[in-house]
């Protein structure tokens, strides 16, 4: 059976290590792997799990090289391209994958999505208050920020190409932000 795992950190370097013992992997590719999950060997083959130089958000390209390398089974670690669909591409296109699909991972992707679906369920959480946020405006969050500093994660559909994480800035107020 020949794998591919999508994703660099330590949770597929973990996902790795663990398929290489199955007895039924005869090949395992990580995209874009790293440089210990390349030392890691596949048990019934003895062949080095190999890395690709594919960035594990372009699908298009992870798409073209599973089929190329007819891979029959596909496991997704990273959140990111769970948010963007991979596992929906790959169904429609009759390769199997492991991961859930775009509309569940946002209940990862957007922790506003998740907080307003527990609330409208009324499950119990932590204090939120998502009332007032507007997306990225020129490299600023534009909103309200309460009685102390929050800590907060941006949905993946609220970045911009052009706006890295480095740009991102939390403005306690409108004014601040302009």
């Amino acid at each position: 059976m020949k794998l591919l795992v999508i994703g660099s950190g330590g949770r597929e370097h973990a996902i790795v290590w663990k398929l290489a013992q199955s007895p039924r992997a005869t090949g395992i590719y990580c995209a874009p792997g790293n440089a210990g999950i390349a030392e890691e060997r596949v048990s019934k083959s003895g062949s080095a799990v190999e890395c690709v130089e594919i960035a594990a958000d372009d699908l298009p390209k992870l798409l073209d090289f599973a089929r190329a390398q007819k891979i029959d089974l596909t496991v997704v670690g990273p959140d990111n391209p769970l948010a963007l669909g991979i596992v929906d591409l790959f169904q429609k296109n009759g390769l199997p994958i492991w991961g859930p699909n775009q509309k569940a991972a946002q209940f990862e992707s957007s922790k506003a999505f998740s907080q307003e679906f527990m609330e409208r369920l009324e499950v119990a959480m932590q204090f939120h208050d998502l009332h007032g946020w507007l997306p990225i405006q020129h490299g600023k969050l534009v909103g309200e920020v309460k009685a102390t500093p929050d800590v907060f994660k941006l949905a993946l559909n609220e970045f911009h190409p052009e706006v890295s994480l480095m740009d991102v800035e939390l403005c306690r107020n409108r004014r601040a932000a302009a």
